[in-house]
């Protein structure tokens, strides 16, 4: 079963190394943390 993700278990999922997921929510808050200093 596959659920979408919430808030949370998304923050978990990019905690766990070597899942796909973990690595483009990565890319995804690298994103938001340049916007945010800029």
């Amino acid at each position: 079963m596959y659920t979408k993700l919430s808030p949370n278990s998304r923050r978990l999922a990019t905690q766990r190394p070597g899942g796909r997921a973990s690595r483009f929510l990565q890319m995804e808050e690298n994103i938001r943390q340049k916007s945010l200093k800029t």
